[in-house]
């Protein structure tokens, strides 16, 4: 007869203390039990194990006493929780029940047997990685949300009118004929037209419909649209602090609404309740795809297509990030929403006003774009025959603007009662983006917000470049020390960022740059133009940066003709 081992616990399961015989000669296989080597440390360190799980439990204790909290203090806040987190809840509840069954466990390990002290031992290893593994689970940075709005809202019941019911009954086979789309009730006053509205909205509540949302708006004969607007807009869950609606005028509220109802109705013929709601981070998801998708019915027809079977929130976050960045290679939208769209491109009168639309591209997605700002960027690169005359050049300038609005494709923004901005849809810039990429002679390479740095692998691909944006890339503090090849450059943008220097011969096989705007580089405090370098630059653009002079080698460059230094101490 052998010890195999003995100690005291006191750990919060039990106090135990035993000492473990095994008559290893009465045993003539050991293989069937292997108390050596991996087997017998569940044994042997059981103790530990023990003090371990303990712990592990009451890791688990406070972090369910902590989401616990949120969504107590959430609820009484009117939001609903998600179900993830109440189902992390659920389980968290059965694990921490378990503690029971552990006492249980060990209390009873008196037996002299090696077998009992093995099953023992492995199972507080197992129920340790389990708890740890749930407590790593709880860490949500959301756990509810705003409740959302009623499909139908229940009116105050008023006395019914003779006849009503026969009316509703003819009004309600209108609303269920797809083949009519408006319904018009008209009579004297006093006849009972708001009545019958109002029970014609609760009867949705009772009725099998379609609609995602009734909304019943009551219009004064002294019309304020600004409060309808409001009604609907709450109805349909907007956001009144949000950017969309926040500060917009009436027709602005007016586009907003129709956006969202757009959305929701193509997106939804694709991607249907049972896929929106097989996640519960997946609606969102879908909303924030929807809305990249800008209203525009082909694009959220495509990519609605696409997601139609996706039930991983992962697919939809790598959608998101696929649209955002290369958003030709997402399904369809290269080979069907972008040859379509390409038709009003197509279409455009001139070489010129294609090259000045694409070069729109170089902005960042959904920027507001100054017209004056854009048409000197034009001249600067010498876009426009009347380059050389800056009058005529602006006139032409303006005339490119009006058609490419014309065309559809780009929109007027105001700012502060002027009308002389104007943004591109986004998808429309992806569309530019993946024209450019296709036609070599217009090579555009846009580092967006998310790209991380510029490093020498990503200036090599500049060797054929037209036109580089780096704009709104706050991460980027520095680019390549090794100057990039790009002999065809002609417009380099570099905007937003960290960076504090253009490296010395950065500039030194850019022969053909026109354009270099490097403004709003809080940063920057050196530009290093070598001898002979950037001599055919027209335009450039230092303004609020912090250098405070220019390089000597700006003797150089001969042929520049707008040189704006806003903000600087030069």
């Amino acid at each position: 007869m052998e010890s195999i081992g003995g100690f005291t616990s006191n750990n919060g399961f039990c106090k135990l203390n035993y000492v473990l015989m095994c008559n290893c000669s009465q045993i003539e296989d050991l293989s069937w039990l292997n108390c050596t080597a991996n087997a017998s440390s569940y044994i042997r360190h059981l103790e530990a194990n023990v003090d371990t799980l303990s712990q592990a439990k009451r890791e688990l204790d406070s972090t369910f006493k902590d989401v616990s909290g949120r969504i107590e203090r959430a609820i009484e806040a009117d939001l609903v929780p998600r179900e993830q987190v109440k189902d992390w809840l659920a389980t968290s509840e059965q694990k921490r029940g378990e503690k029971e069954k552990a006492k249980l466990c060990l209390g009873g390990f008196c037996s002299k047997n090696c077998w009992s002290g093995y099953n023992v031992g492995k199972e507080v290893v197992e129920m340790t990685e389990a708890v740890k593994d749930q407590t790593s689970k709880g860490h949500f940075d959301v756990v509810a949300d705003p409740r959302p709005p009623p499909v139908v809202e229940i009116l105050p019941k008023e006395n019914n009118i003779v006849g009503i019911v026969s009316r509703l009954s003819e009004v309600w086979r209108y609303i269920e004929d797809d083949g009519v789309k408006i319904i018009g009730l008209y009579g004297v006053r006093g006849v009972g037209k708001s009545t019958l509205l109002k029970q014609l909205n609760d009867m949705f509540s009772d009725m099998s419909h379609k609609f995602g949302a009734v909304i019943m708006v009551k219009a004064s004969t002294e019309l304020n649209m600004g409060k309808i607007q409001e009604v609907i807009r709450s109805r349909l869950g907007i956001d009144p602090e949000g950017d969309k609606w926040k500060n917009r005028d009436e027709q602005g509220s007016a586009a907003e609404i129709f956006r969202r109802l757009s959305n929701k109705k193509m997106f939804r013929l694709k991607v249907t309740d049972d896929v929106l709601n097989s996640h519960p981070e997946i609606r969102e998801l879908a909303e924030t795809v929807a809305d990249m998708c800008g209203g525009l019915p082909l694009a959220l027809v495509t990519i609605g297509s696409a997601m139609a079977s996706r039930r991983d929130p992962d697919n939809w976050r790598y959608a998101i990030e696929e649209l955002q960045r290369y958003p030709s290679g997402f399904e369809g939208m290269g080979t069907r929403v972008f040859p379509l769209l390409k038709f009003s491109y197509d279409r455009l009168t001139s070489e010129t006003h294609k090259t000045c639309f694409l070069y729109c591209s170089l902005f960042p997605r959904s920027q507001i774009i100054m017209k004056d700002e854009l048409i000197e960027l034009w001249i600067g690169e010498g876009l426009l025959r009347d380059s050389h005359n800056i009058a005529a050049a602006k006139r032409e300038g303006n005339l490119i603007l009006e058609s490419l609005k014309l065309a559809c494709l780009l929109e007027e923004v105001e700012v502060n009662n002027s009308e002389d901005f104007f943004k591109m849809h986004d998808i429309l810039r992806d569309m530019a983006l993946w024209i450019a990429s296709s036609q070599g002679a217009s090579k555009i390479l846009v580092f967006q917000e998310t790209d991380k740095s510029i490093k020498v692998q990503e200036t090599a691909s500049w060797n054929e470049a037209v036109r580089v944006s780096l704009w709104r890339s706050p991460s980027i503090d520095s680019l390549s020390p090794t100057p990039p090849c790009c002999p065809r450059l002609l417009t380099l943008l570099v905007r937003y960022t960290m960076i504090k220097e253009f490296e010395n011969k950065f500039f030194q096989s850019m022969h053909a740059l026109r354009v270099l705007d490097s403004s709003q580089n809080a940063k920057l405090s050196k530009l290093h133009v070598g001898e002979g370098e950037l001599i055919d630059l027209q335009y450039l653009n230092l303004s609020n940066t912090n250098i405070c002079e220019l390089p000597i080698g700006i003797k150089s460059c001969t042929q520049l003709r707008t040189l704006l230094l806003d903000g600087q101490r030069i």
